[in-house]
């Protein structure tokens, strides 16, 4: 979740607005960030969802999280995804 206020956000992005105000109520939620996000170099974004309830979870450094990474089926992402599942009990 990158910064949509941050310097190096993509003009063409900046429809998603800034960070929202309220979180995420009583859904668990696993974020997921970069140690070295271009679009986020603050780490922003992490610390927002951290502040709403989400479970942080810093990376390494990663670039920006998207197809453009070349992540392909990123096993590490699966792998968090299945820790988490396991917390939360799903």
């Amino acid at each position: 979740m990158p910064d949509p206020s941050g310097p190096a956000f993509p003009a063409q992005a900046k429809a998603f607005g800034a960070l929202p105000a309220t979180g995420f109520g009583e859904r668990p939620v696993l974020a997921v960030a970069s140690e070295n996000d271009p679009y986020d170099p603050k780490a922003s974004a992490i610390a927002w969802a951290a502040r709403q309830g989400a479970w942080p979870r810093r990376l390494g450094p990663r670039g920006h999280l998207n197809e453009a990474s070349n992540l392909g089926a990123w096993p590490e992402g699966q792998g968090l995804l299945a820790d988490f599942l396991d917390e939360i009990g799903e």
